[in-house]
This record gives structure tokens, C-alpha cells and sequence, in this order.
């Protein structure tokens, strides 16, 4: 197994009361299997709201808003329209 650690800069509090705090993500455990795909769907947007609030918490605005940039683009195929 391969680690690959990475260092990126974490947002600056708006003001003395705002407290930003360093955050480690850790993406190494499997996937739970699900026999039921309502359940798969729900664990997967409980998860994805989760690290999403992670990120927006965590990161500088103009980071947070190009690395949603960049994953869209990663998936505009989706959005195609087919004529």
C-alpha cells in the first residue's frame, strides 16, 4: 500500500472570535457493501456532506471554489446534452 501525504494552506480566521482549525482527512478504510441501494445511496451523501463540510470549513474560499471548479469539469461529460 501506497501513502501519499499532502500539505495544503487552511483558511485565515475573518476575525479575532473566528477559530479555523487544522483538519487531517484520512481516506484508507473500504466501502461498506449494502444489499439495499436506498441504503448505499444514503451512506454516500451522509459521507460526501461530511467532507464537503470538511473542505468548506477548512480551506481558503478561492481554494474551496477551485477545487469545486475542477471537479465539475472532471464530470461535465454528465451534463452533456445529446442531440
Amino acid at each position: 500500500m501506497t501513502t501519499i501525504t499532502q500539505h495544503f494552506p487552511k483558511a485565515e480566521p475573518i476575525d479575532d472570535s473566528d477559530i479555523v482549525i487544522d483538519r487531517e482527512i484520512v481516506i484508507d478504510g473500504k466501502l461498506p457493501r449494502y444489499d439495499d441501494l436506498g441504503a448505499q445511496k444514503q451512506y454516500y451523501a451522509d459521507v460526501a456532506e461530511m467532507l464537503e463540510g470538511a473542505l468548506y470549513h477548512s480551506l481558503p474560499g478561492g481554494l474551496y471554489d477551485a477545487l469545486l471548479v475542477a471537479m465539475m469539469r472532471r464530470k461535465v461529460s454528465l451534463f452533456a446534452v445529446r442531440l
